[in-house]
């Protein structure tokens, strides 16, 4: 909820499209409290300038522009940043802002939304959660993501770190995770309990696959008697047995 994932991912696409590989300065993404920053090696090029940035666009990488193109990662014609926008503004984070003062270097801002804190804040208020919840949960895992004291951000589990965790001496210590098919179910039934409303589309932004994916983690879920079989919604809300 705090910062929408195709906007996210579309940011540091566009740093690593338009990166100066003439430069050893590496692509710095950096999560705060309160936002994101991305900063990319490589200023504004050609026609592009600060006065016509987004509408008019260049490219100092052209092959790898083409490429990523082609692969699906990026659009062509500022037509992905303008969507960046949309995306930040629907979920309350305001506008990206971009920052040329650096001259050789461009800092992309992302706001946290307010979205999080909220949902939050009505799970507590409906008894879905309780703050002592909050506090078992600060050292393991919120919306299947593994954070640390060290705030050097987060990193969805996957199959082969899973149950991997870091201690406050940064040694790996096991968590015990319940018994599902798969981490993914997992990230799904987790996410389903802190946002009762979400929804397939929601799900699958913030996890990073498709719906017909969390499709069948959900199938699972129902399965295992996590989800009401019979009547898995009720007034927009999913009905969790566990």
């Amino acid at each position: 909820m705090d910062y929408p994932y195709w906007a996210t991912r579309e940011l540091l696409m566009n740093a690593i499209c338009h990166r100066d590989n003439t430069s050893n300065g590496p692509i710095q993404f950096y999560q705060y409290d309160d936002r994101i920053e991305i900063m990319n090696h490589g200023g504004l090029y050609g026609r592009a300038n600060e006065q016509n940035f987004p509408k008019v666009n260049d490219y100092r990488n052209i092959v790898v522009a083409e490429a990523m193109k082609v692969l699906g990662f990026v659009n062509r014609h500022s037509r992905g940043v303008q969507r960046v926008q949309k995306d930040l503004k629907t979920n309350e984070n305001g506008e990206a802002i971009y920052d040329f003062s650096y001259q050789t270097a461009v800092l992309v801002t992302e706001n946290k939304s307010p979205r999080g804190e909220r949902a939050t804040a009505e799970a507590i208020a409906n008894g879905f959660l309780t703050e002592e919840d909050l506090q078992k949960r600060s050292d393991l895992t919120i919306f299947g993501e593994k954070r640390s004291e060290k705030g050097a951000g987060l990193t969805f589990f996957d199959e082969k770190t899973s149950d991997l965790t870091e201690n406050d001496e940064g040694k790996q210590t096991r968590v015990t995770i319940p018994d599902f098919p798969t981490m993914l179910t997992w990230n799904v039934y987790e996410a389903i309990r802190m946002n009762r409303k979400a929804k397939y589309s929601w799900l699958a932004d913030n996890l990073g696959v498709s719906e017909a994916t969390i499709k069948r983690a959900i199938a699972d879920l129902k399965e295992l008697g996590y989800i009401n079989p019979e009547h898995s919604k009720a007034n927009g809300e999913w009905q969790l047995l566990k």
